[in-house]
């Protein structure tokens, strides 16, 4: 489990994704992941589910790392939240060591501006 990604439905938004970096310590499944109010936290995996539904899990190039390894990671990410600039895929992202991509933040942006614009017209 160590390293994989969680894909899971906030219960008060299930129109959105969130996502995170699962690992393990001493028997205990954690979750690696930002949120708009606290940032960029480690929840037990039951905590994060008790307000989200799992969608998915997925292996990532973190699959099968330490956790030492996962969490030097984790603190070498920033530890804030920024809606366009920071979210948590932007933290996913981060955690991996690739660009800042957010398709689900493009997506909702393309589509405001579709609704706008007709609105407009």
């Amino acid at each position: 489990m160590n390293g994989n990604i969680i894909i899971a439905r906030p219960v008060k938004i299930p129109g959105l994704l969130h996502y995170g970096i699962l690992f393990e310590e001493d028997g205990v499944l954690y979750v690696l992941h930002n949120t708009p109010f606290r940032g960029a936290v480690a929840d037990r995996l039951d905590d994060f589910l008790k307000s989200r539904r799992k969608v998915s899990i997925k292996p990532s190039r973190l699959s099968g790392r330490s956790t030492q390894e996962i969490l030097y990671r984790f603190e070498s990410c920033p530890h804030h939240y920024h809606l366009l600039n920071y979210n948590c895929e932007h933290f996913i992202d981060c955690m991996l060591s690739q660009p800042y991509q957010s398709p689900q933040l493009v997506r909702a942006l393309v589509v405001s501006g579709i609704l706008g614009f007709s609105l407009l017209i």
